[in-house]
């Protein structure tokens, strides 16, 4: 059964992941409608968002490849203490699903909301 939530874990930020790319992705539309006309001014996190969304897809296989570690390193302890990581790994996920999505939500609402723009 903890196996099944390390699974669950993964998935869940794998989702909050492909959430960030949908949030993202009228920002990142907005700049290549906009590519050959003249330049508009993006907000300075936008752009630094827009930048980061291809290393931001390492995050996922990162975290998978660090629940697999994780794995293997409960996988022999008594099933109290297993518990006891198990929520903490997913507290974790958590944490980072959400920041980044919240990152790229806010990246993606800036440039609607005419936030951070350059004069």
């Amino acid at each position: 059964m903890w196996i099944l939530v390390l699974v669950c874990n993964i998935l869940i930020l794998i989702l909050f992941w492909l959430l960030s790319w949908v949030v993202i992705s009228p920002a990142n539309n907005l700049l290549v409608q906009y590519a050959n006309a003249e330049q508009i001014a993006l907000p300075i996190f936008t752009d630094f968002a827009i930048q980061l969304q291809s290393y931001a897809a390492s995050i996922p296989l990162i975290w998978a490849i660090i629940t697999c570690i994780f794995g293997l390193k409960i996988s022999g302890q008594k099933e109290n203490k297993r518990n006891t990581w198990l929520l903490a790994h997913t507290s974790f996920t958590l944490c980072i699903g959400l920041s980044l999505f919240l990152f790229f939500l806010l990246s993606g609402i800036l440039p609607i909301l005419r936030i951070g723009f350059t004069l």
